[in-house]
């Protein structure tokens, strides 16, 4: 009858990710010689096997891995390690938000958070919308964890406030009929007097009325003026509001 010598288990060594994130899977395993097996002994229990996958890491994994290595009915040495399961940094975008139709909103990736992905295809550290929708972001934790972030953004129609007086006397106050910055690109206005003459022409976001005549740079006449402005909201929109507004000295 044939004798079978079965050697013991020696030079082994443990495999195991120290660090691993929640969500994640790791495997903790042995490695040596052939036709190796274990008992474990782990935080959620006791296993059999050279080899012991964890399909989604919790909390309840962490802690202290124990194998008693063999080869068949010889047992080897006894080997320890310690996984620790990280708790991912939750990645946050700011609160769900409106911003006005025609303008632009810029999404930034917080501090300590690297290597984003956005659903955008980009992959800076800040992106600038125009439209409405849901964005998120894959990135990594200062702990190299994986995460995920969202920010609902939907659009409303703002209005613009447009000046119907103007006192261009010096004092401060009403000096200037401008638009403050808003929901447009650029802005293009024209002045007229009350015989229908154009008595001015420009952008009044950038360079404001100021009650002069663009062609002399003469002071106008107190009175009514009525005037056409025009907003470029995107590349291939445009709007047109009409007006008047009382200039008094």
């Amino acid at each position: 009858m044939p004798l079978y010598v079965v050697p013991i288990p020696n030079d082994l060594q443990i495999t195991e990710p120290q660090e691993v994130c929640i969500g994640s899977p790791f495997t903790v395993g042995i490695s040596g010689e052939d036709q190796l097996s274990g008992t474990w002994t782990t935080p959620t229990g006791t296993f059999v096997g050279a080899d012991l996958y964890t399909a989604e890491a919790s909390l309840a994994d962490g802690g202290s891995y124990t194998v008693a290595a063999s080869i068949g009915a010889c047992l080897g040495d006894t080997l320890t390690t310690t996984v620790t399961v990280l708790v991912p940094q939750p990645l946050y975008l700011g609160a769900d938000t409106v911003f006005c139709d025609g303008s632009t909103f810029a999404i930034t990736l917080p501090e300590g958070f690297t290597d984003p992905v956005w659903t955008t295809g980009s992959t800076a550290n800040v992106i600038v919308v125009t439209e409405a929708g849901v964005y998120t972001v894959k990135a990594y934790d200062a702990q190299g964890c994986e995460v995920f972030g969202a920010i609902s953004l939907q659009l409303i129609d703002c209005d613009l406030l447009m000046p119907n007086v103007m006192t261009p006397n010096g004092d401060g106050v009403n000096d200037v009929w401008s638009l403050a910055p808003g929901p447009f690109v650029s802005s293009t206005m024209t002045v007229f007097n009350r015989f229908g003459s154009i008595v001015w022409e420009g952008d009044p976001s950038r360079n404001g009325f100021r009650g002069l005549n663009s062609n002399t740079l003469e002071p106008l006449s107190d009175g009514v003026y009525y005037f056409v402005l025009r907003l470029q909201r995107t590349a291939d929109r445009q709007d047109e509001h009409k007006g008047y507004f009382q200039l008094t000295r």
